[in-house]
């Protein structure tokens, strides 16, 4: 027995702390396939690990809703429209510091 996702097979010597970490990282979804005994250390990592895994997923569409705004047609923006964008962007990058300051409380 092992802990499985769609398109991945772990075997039970990953069903630890470290193992549910990396597996929730890459995107696994924990099916409760490991041993009992084995079970509430892989969680623990698990949890961490989706944690982490979402946050990375908002910090690059904060990355790539900034390079858009940073690179849309500079040239036809009106005043207004540019300090728009610019306001944008300050909120975007502090929204994503936030989350990168999270994201190092949860990675090991």
């Amino acid at each position: 027995m092992g802990c499985a996702s769609q398109h991945k097979v772990i075997n039970i010597k990953e069903c630890s702390e470290i193992g549910g970490y990396e597996f929730a990282l890459q995107g696994g979804q924990y099916k409760n396939t490991c041993p009992i005994s084995k079970h509430a250390n892989f969680l623990k990592g698990y949890d961490k690990g989706k944690i982490v895994h979402q946050l990375r997923r908002e910090i690059r569409s904060l990355d790539a809703d900034i390079r858009r705004l940073q690179t849309t047609d500079v040239g036809n923006r009106t005043n207004v429209s540019e300090m728009n964008a610019s306001e944008q962007i300050r909120k975007k990058t502090r929204q994503k510091q936030s989350l990168e300051k999270r994201l190092r409380a949860f990675s090991y």
